[in-house]
């Protein structure tokens, strides 16, 4: 029978990333699926929790940007509240592993504030270092962009290590070190023009005043997504840019935005442009040491033999490898 059948079954879904879902999770299947259409182009690592020829959990990691996430964490309801924590335990730290074995230094997770899977994360070994405020506007019709005294222009290749500067500034040294990233993580791609990107939907602006960057705003139209980076001191024209960013992406059926909490009092102007608060997510993350990754994967066992039936691990590396479960 195909993994995937059996995936279908597994109905307690862990909330991670909540602005990626801010309408509503769909079936788990469909969930598990969508994983990794929208890794299109990467690789997506899935690991499968089994007891007794069962799937009882699903853990799926999708590269982005800089660091690898945990995508989707899903179990079955079936199990006790302490065996699902081990099994998520289980699969977090095989997902740590498979990654470390293809070069990450971190892996990243967002997970809904107060979630009953926050304990499985710090005993996987994951730190919380930030908290984020998601807010999403339901929809939008066309608007009208207006840059009537707002210092704004596309972003230049010139820009990143001004925005780089910007990011500096406004995060505390703590986040920093979380996030690894450094000036090239705001480049525009050598290959890729501001151009090619607005075909596809993404946008770069900054906000430059004096010769100094102090705000930079990105949309993605495909991912329906609002990115801010605004200095305290140009707080006075974040309206404006939200509201010039937004009209640049309409019409559009809805469009999400997380603050880090550093940033949390945009969220007054998100409001104004009709954004609603939809739930708070603790972010996580796990250092990782790069290991040589090896040829035959030993199984793991997730679940100690005292609480039960062990369960397994099992990597599968892209959709085709979980259509084939044996359930005999």
């Amino acid at each position: 029978m195909s993994d995937w059948l059996h995936i279908a079954r597994l109905d307690d879904n862990v909330p991670l990333d909540i602005d990626r879902h801010p309408m509503g999770e769909h079936s788990p299947l469909r969930d598990a699926i969508s994983t990794h259409l929208a890794a299109s182009g990467y690789r997506t690592l899935s690991f499968v929790a089994e007891e007794d020829k069962h799937i009882v959990g699903l853990g799926q990691s999708v590269p982005r940007q800089t660091a690898w996430n945990v995508a989707r964490l899903m179990t079955t309801s079936s199990l006790s509240p302490a065996d699902e924590t081990t099994v998520l335990t289980g699969l977090l730290n095989t997902i740590a592993q498979a990654v470390a074995e293809h070069g990450a230094m971190r892996l990243h997770a967002r997970v809904q504030r107060d979630a009953a899977a926050n304990d499985a994360f710090v005993r996987a070994s994951f730190t919380p270092y930030s908290y984020e405020s998601v807010y999403f506007l339901p929809s939008s019709p066309t608007r009208k962009a207006t840059m009537s005294g707002l210092p704004i222009r596309p972003q230049e290749s010139k820009d990143a290590w001004g925005i780089y500067q910007l990011y500096c500034a406004i995060t505390p040294r703590l986040v920093q070190q979380a996030e690894g990233l450094d000036a090239s993580h705001w480049d525009i791609p050598p290959s890729t023009s501001m151009r090619r990107l607005s075909k596809v939907g993404e946008h770069r602006w900054v906000l430059e005043i004096d010769g100094e960057i102090v705000g930079f705003v990105r949309t993605n139209r495909l991912g329906r997504r609002l990115q801010m980076l605004i200095a305290p001191s140009a707080y006075r024209y974040a309206r404006q840019m939200i509201a010039y960013a937004i009209a640049e992406m309409t019409p559009i059926h809805y469009v999400r935005c997380s603050l880090p909490e550093y940033q949390g009092e945009l969220g007054t102007h998100l409001e104004e442009e009709g954004f609603r608060f939809v739930g708070t997510q603790v972010v996580f993350v796990r250092q990782l040491t790069a290991v040589a990754r090896s040829e035959n994967r030993v199984v793991r066992s997730v679940l100690e033999p005292t609480l039960g039936s062990a369960h397994t691990i099992s990597p599968h590396y892209a959709l085709s490898p979980c259509g084939n479960y044996d359930s005999n």
